[in-house]
């Protein structure tokens, strides 16, 4: 009852603003968003009831609020993306927050922003809550919000108030290629060869991250360390989409999908990022009588950089579950992956013996692993596609999952409790 309670309180307090000051549609439109909010909190809480979310009619009623917030959250990102005249009365909302910050009126990405921050800070705080036996998961959760409001919110509009928008620098400094799919396009490499000491920083970082720091880190701790405490797209996943993990399928079938769809986004985005460099370095447009843009760079952008990643990435939270593109489309995690499988020392333990096999790892893991199929065998999971959340360890009720570092036969475990 704790997370409702306190979306009640804050939607009181909004409600008696509203009554302080009328004529305030931005109050207006934070009440109803509030509103929105404390009756999907009320619902989840509901469920709890003995019986309650097993009855046929309220599993009709959950089907379809689940197509229904789908829906929702897909033609929301639907209108960000492509029709920008629908987002525009809700500028005003955070037009005074965008002049203070960066010095200009607010536009749908300053918007955009402000919502996907705001979201994954008040969520974080539910799921700090929800976690609070945990020390693991709190840590983790402070973490991967404090990187969403400092390097992808707060730095960006400070250095686009410090006039340096034209070198491309108001990005989220911790978002590198292939995540960021469009670092190595020409417009953003002259706009970081101009940026002074500030783009140079960024392009080399950039670099040094992808070529070092990532392959580095994901040695010793698997891609945890930024698909769980760094990454914006986790952070909305482990946040806001927390509520929806349990809908990942561990299924054979959705498996192969995994692997049929990640690894050629993978593919797909190396050979055209060689090519663009390639081209670059080559100082022309188009290859033969194919454009460069127009066949390497514009589609993978399209389908890939808007359309999985956005619209369907968040949209399908409520139909896949909240690591929909983490699962099947991210290319760094991908790239992770492939590390975190062929060498690492992070590893997920399991006791051999000590399984009584009630699933509640498997239900609960987001990236649709039998985690109890190890459990029972006693085998270690090693997965590329694990992102070490650690909420399988969390909801295990004997102890037997551990999350764990190894180096030269000593082990460390890295989810410590309370």
């Amino acid at each position: 009852m704790i997370p409702l309670l306190a979306v009640l309180i804050a939607l009181a307090a909004c409600a008696w603003n509203v009554l302080l000051n009328p004529g305030l549609p931005g109050e207006a439109a934070w009440l109803a968003a509030w509103g929105l909010a404390a009756a999907a909190f009320a619902w989840r809480e509901s469920q709890r009831l003995p019986g309650f979310a097993h009855r046929p009619q309220v599993r009709r009623w959950q089907k379809a609020g689940r197509w229904a917030l789908a829906a929702a959250l897909t033609g929301a990102y639907s209108v960000l993306y492509w029709w920008p005249e629908g987002v525009e009365p809700l500028l005003p909302l955070v037009d005074d927050l965008s002049k203070a910050l960066r010095g200009a009126p607010a536009d749908r990405w300053w918007l955009y922003g402000v919502l996907y921050t705001g979201l994954v800070l008040n969520s974080g705080a539910i799921v700090a809550v929800r976690y609070r036996h945990d020390a693991y998961q709190r840590r983790r959760t402070a973490v991967v919000a404090a990187a969403q409001l400092v390097f992808a919110f707060t730095v960006p509009a400070i250095l686009q108030g410090l006039d340096v928008e034209h070198a491309g620098l108001h990005r989220d400094w911790k978002l590198f290629w292939p995540l960021d799919h469009s670092f190595f396009e020409p417009y953003r490499l002259d706009a970081l060869r101009a940026g002074g000491a500030i783009g140079r920083f960024y392009l080399i970082s950039g670099v040094f991250l992808f070529a070092v720091v990532a392959p580095v880190a994901t040695y010793w701790w698997g891609k945890r360390w930024y698909c769980s405490w760094i990454c914006g797209c986790g952070g909305l996943a482990e946040t806001t989409g927390d509520a929806f993990r349990t809908l990942s399928s561990s299924t054979p079938r959705s498996w192969k999908w995994e692997r049929w769809l990640i690894y050629p986004i993978l593919a797909w985005i190396s050979v055209a990022t060689a090519v663009v460099v390639g081209a670059y370095i080559a100082d022309v447009e188009s290859i033969g009588p194919l454009s460069v843009y127009h066949v390497f760079t514009r589609p993978y952008g399209f389908v890939v950089g808007a359309l999985f990643s956005g619209v369907i990435g968040v949209g399908f939270y409520p139909l896949l579950g909240n690591r929909v593109w983490c699962r099947f489309g991210c290319p760094l995690a991908a790239y992770m992956g492939i590390i975190q499988r062929v060498k690492s020392r992070f590893r997920v333990s399991t006791q051999a013996g000590g399984c009584i096999s009630c699933g509640a790892c498997t239900l609960h893991c987001e990236m649709g692993i039998d985690v109890r199929a190890y459990a029972e065998r006693g085998e270690d999971v090693r997965r590329a596609s694990c992102v070490g959340c650690g909420v399988c360890a969390e909801v295990c009720p004997r102890d037997v999952i551990r999350l764990e570092a190894t180096s030269e036969g000593a082990v460390w475990r890295l989810d410590a409790k309370d």
